[in-house]
C-alpha cells in the first residue's frame, strides 16, 4: 500500500463498534424478514390460505378439484383428497367431474388458467370466483344452473389475516 503510514494503530474499542453494528444490523434485518416480509408474501407463495377458504365455506359433499395443475401443493393442503381435472388418466375430465355427486364444485385453478376454465366449462356450470388474493392461483365455486338449488346465503367475507399473515 502506498501512502502516508498510520500515525497510531487502530483502536480495539472502533474496531468492536463497527463489528457490533454489522451484528446489530444483520439481527434487525433477520427480524425484520422473519417477522414482518415473509409473512405478508406467505399468502401468495402457498395454497394453505385457498384451502382454508374451502374447508370454511363448503360443506362435506362438496368436492374440490384441480384444474390442469400437478403442483402437489393441493395434494398436500386437501389431504390427499383433490381431483386432478383436466389431465391424463387417472385424472378425470371436467365433465365426469361436473357430473359427479354434490350440487355445487370447488376448483383450484392457476390464475393465468382461468379463462381456459371458464371456455371449458362452457354454459355447462356458473363459475364464480371465491377467492383470488393469491397471485398464482384461484379457488373457483362450480354450480350446475339446471338444478333448482336454495340460493345460498352469501359467501362468508374472507377473514382479515391474523397479526402474522395467515387466517386465524
Amino acid at each position: 500500500m502506498r501512502g502516508a503510514p498510520l500515525t497510531a494503530d487502530e483502536a480495539p474499542q472502533d474496531r468492536n463498534v463497527a463489528v457490533w453494528s454489522l451484528i446489530s444490523v444483520a439481527l434487525a434485518f433477520a427480524v425484520f424478514c422473519g417477522w414482518f416480509h415473509w409473512r405478508r408474501l406467505s399468502p401468495h407463495w402457498t395454497q394453505r390460505d385457498l384451502f382454508w377458504e374451502y374447508y370454511h365455506q363448503s360443506t362435506p359433499d362438496e368436492p374440490i378439484g384441480a384444474y390442469l395443475m400437478n403442483w402437489r401443493g393441493e395434494t398436500f393442503y386437501s389431504r390427499n383428497t383433490v381431483r386432478q381435472v383436466g389431465r391424463a388418466a387417472p385424472a378425470a375430465t371436467l365433465q365426469d367431474f361436473l357430473n359427479g355427486p354434490g350440487a355445487r364444485k370447488w376448483m383450484l385453478v392457476e390464475q393465468a388458467r382461468l379463462a381456459a376454465l371458464r371456455g371449458a366449462i362452457g354454459g355447462n356450470a356458473r363459475l364464480r370466483v371465491v377467492e383470488s388474493r393469491n397471485n398464482k392461483f384461484v379457488l373457483t365455486l362450480l354450480e350446475k344452473p339446471e338444478e333448482k338449488q336454495p340460493m345460498p346465503g352469501p359467501l362468508k367475507e374472507p377473514e382479515k389475516p391474523g397479526p402474522f399473515g395467515a387466517p386465524p
